[in-house]
């Protein structure tokens, strides 16, 4: 049985590592899709999948960080890219902002999101990488 050991990691290592791919949003076969944008055509999925995506983190983020930062610009771009991996779960969210505070913010709500219909891609469930970019006009 010791013998095997060496073996079973090696084979679990592999088995890990083909569940890693991580494929863009929209190169996949079938992406993942939020809550109620399950449709038969990958193309209906996917644009009710951005728009909801976008109405979610727009309707939670709170904008009045904005008034304590004292921000120069009159629209602020939030940047987050994340991976959906293959349980439908937010992960991996990497931000680019002007400030920190945005930052921590958008990563708050990001994992507030409901589970995904999990997507595949050649047949296999696969992660998927996907960008979100917010612009917030202020007044």
């Amino acid at each position: 049985m010791l013998r095997l050991l060496p073996f079973l990691f090696l084979f679990n290592s592999f088995s890990l590592l083909a569940q890693l791919e991580i494929v863009p949003f929209s190169q996949m076969d079938n992406p993942p899709a939020f809550q109620g944008c399950v449709s038969d055509t990958k193309e209906i999925s996917t644009a009710c999948t951005q728009e909801a995506i976008d109405a979610f983190a727009r309707n939670k983020f709170n904008t009045g960080l904005f008034k304590g930062l004292n921000l120069n610009e009159k629209r602020v771009r939030l940047y987050a890219q994340f991976t959906i991996d293959t349980a439908g779960s937010i992960k991996d969210i990497v931000v680019r902002t002007a400030h920190p505070q945005l930052e921590k913010e958008i990563k708050r709500v990001l994992k507030l999101a409901p589970r995904f219909r999990p997507g595949t891609h050649e047949g296999k469930p696969s992660a998927a990488k996907y960008t979100l970019p917010l612009v917030f006009t202020l007044g």
